[in-house]
């Protein structure tokens, strides 16, 4: 009887282990998948609705903006918008998608990008807007503050065809926030038009 008693503690025991260590494995098994499943959702900010404030410095995938228009018109709820590094695969992007797409802002919002690089040289952070690609890759942003303090901002058109645009309220080129702060004499901030590219001001935003 004893024996039999010390059998059946030996296997309830030895069942327990089991059951624990299948616990565990089971929650590291979860762990797991749920990790691969941020990593999967983790993707470049694609929508120029999904735009919100902050900085972002292209050194992950959520930290990178490759703004493909989803229809021809795009409408912001308003953000607060600065660039410092780019991607290991290169500038953020903005292009259209169906044709001479438009960015705007709704009524009564602000919609602000800035190009301000870590380095504070013009080749510390690029922005995109529009390619000359196709017809389809126009962009024409309208916004309400378009500043490039360190950086290089290109704007592309289709040459012959159609105009890529960034017209925006207030416009900087070079210099800082900081109205007081020092300018470098070399130009930290560069806008390229290329392919009937264009910038100026907005009429309203």
């Amino acid at each position: 009887m004893k024996q039999t008693n010390n059998a059946i503690k030996f296997l309830m025991a030895q069942y327990r282990a089991i059951f624990k260590n299948a616990n565990i494995a089971m929650v590291a098994a979860i762990a797991a998948a749920a990790l691969a499943a941020g990593s999967a959702n983790a993707a470049k900010i694609a929508g120029w609705s999904d735009i919100t404030d902050g900085t972002l410095d292209g050194s992950t995938d959520e930290k990178t903006l490759e703004v493909v228009g989803a229809d021809k018109k795009n409408e912001s709820k308003g953000f607060n918008l600065t660039l410092s590094a780019n991607n290991s695969a290169g500038a953020h992007k903005i292009t259209g998608a169906k044709g001479f797409t438009d960015f705007t802002t709704a009524k009564d919002k602000t919609t602000s990008i800035t190009l301000n690089a870590k380095t504070g040289k013009a080749d510390g952070v690029g922005l995109e807007i529009g390619a000359s690609t196709s017809a389809n890759t126009i962009a024409k942003l309208n916004i309400t503050h378009f500043n490039v303090y360190a950086g290089t901002a290109t704007v592309t058109g289709q040459a012959a065809v159609a105009q890529s645009v960034v017209a925006a309220k207030n416009i900087q080129i070079g210099g800082s926030a900081d109205a007081s702060a020092t300018v470098a004499t070399d130009p930290a901030g560069v806008v390229t038009l290329a392919g009937h590219g264009v910038i100026g001001a907005a009429d309203k935003t």
